[in-house]
């Protein structure tokens, strides 16, 4: 991923928020039992550093933290080339039934 890159200007921190969430759902994508998907609860992101459109290439990691029988909570965080924390996020999210009773 690169920052300040393609067709749509969007801030550094925009983008940063957009790779965070992703991440941290992609993180509890494989944790909810099954018959059951997921919806977001929060997203609290903590920026550490300053990204611009000469930040070097940035990778997003996520991981599943928690996973219960109802709900999960995962961490996601960015990273620079050179290995330097740029922001860090935490995700809850609650498990529902799949379905038309769940509606």
């Amino acid at each position: 991923m690169k920052p300040g890159k393609g067709g749509v200007r969007t801030s550094g921190r925009t983008r940063a928020y957009d790779w965070l969430d992703s991440a941290t759902d992609d993180a509890v994508q494989p944790t909810p039992p099954d018959g059951m998907t997921y919806t977001s609860l929060d997203l609290t992101v903590k920026f550490l550093r300053r990204m611009s459109a000469d930040t070097s290439t940035v990778r997003a990691v996520g991981t599943a933290i928690n996973s219960s029988g109802r709900a999960a909570v995962t961490h996601a965080h960015l990273v620079d080339a050179a290995g330097h924390l740029l922001a860090h996020a935490t995700s809850s999210c609650l498990f529902r039934t799949t379905g038309p009773e769940s509606r």
